[in-house]
């Protein structure tokens, strides 16, 4: 299944430019004793651990706000460790660094590895900038 909207995929493509395993997307969590936790948007499974992206228009009032503290709390207890995605991690070159420094150590990797510089999101197309061609008559 793929992703349920632009920013998963922004988030998805961000961790593997930077060189980290791809994730699953929408991956089922369950606990170690098998008790179902909800569904995640960026799951690396061996590992147990889940990125979760946090849009402004559907976690911004304060009932979202709650009922995601609550799925958080769930799902930690569950045994996965639980990253927090905004846009800023993505857009933002020094916190993309920092959520991917942090993501590295969660996973197992070095951070110091990490592609930094291919990991932002890229907005044109490479044909975009091309010359255009000449017609011969």
């Amino acid at each position: 299944m793929g992703s349920r909207s632009a920013m998963e995929t922004r988030s998805r493509l961000m961790v593997v430019r930077a060189g980290l395993p791809e994730p699953e997307m929408n991956l089922e969590l369950y606990s170690p004793s098998g008790d179902w936790l909800g569904v995640g948007d960026l799951g690396w499974k061996e590992q147990r651990v889940v990125g979760e992206y946090q849009g402004v228009q559907f976690h911004s009032r304060e009932t979202d706000r709650r009922n995601n503290d609550v799925r958080r709390k769930r799902i930690e207890r569950g045994d996965w460790r639980y990253l927090e995605i905004v846009s800023a991690d993505v857009f933002e070159e020094m916190a993309r660094a920092v959520k991917l420094r942090e993501l590295a150590v969660m996973l197992g990797h070095s951070p110091h590895l990490l592609r930094l510089h291919d990991a932002g999101p890229r907005f044109f197309a490479p044909a975009k900038y091309e010359r255009p061609r000449r017609r011969r008559s």
